[in-house]
Formats: C-alpha cells, structure tokens, sequence
C-alpha cells in the first residue's frame, strides 16, 4: 500500500499563504508534523515551481501562486 505522503501533488500558494515557510506550509497543507515535512524536503520529494526544494530551503517564504 502506498503512503499517502507518497503520492505526487500539486499545491498552489493562496495569497493569504504567501511569506509561510515551506515547511509549515507543507505541514499545514498536507496535516504533516514540520518533521515530516522536512524529512520529505530531505529526501527531496518537493519541487517549488518546477525546481527540487532542498531541504536548507524549508525557511524560505513562499510567493502567491507558486506551485508546490
């Protein structure tokens, strides 16, 4: 069985989420603990419009309407 985590998705930044770190993002988008949501930055799992998001990106914030 797959892992829900696992499973390829797009995500666009609403404006009300611009300037949110990614990880946070990601935790709060994805019901993740910021843990989890490194380690898939880690393993590099996330791509920020098109680019693989390493994981010293996680404090970056984020643009309205950029993909996730």
């Amino acid at each position: 069985m797959t892992d829900e985590v696992d499973a390829p998705r797009r995500l666009r930044v609403e404006a009300q989420e611009a300037g949110r770190r990614l990880d946070v993002f990601l935790a709060e988008r994805l019901k993740l603990s910021r843990a989890q949501a490194r380690r898939l930055l880690a393993r590099g799992a996330v791509r920020v419009d098109g680019g693989r998001a390493a994981e010293r990106r996680k404090g970056v914030g984020l643009a309205a309407g950029a993909e996730v």
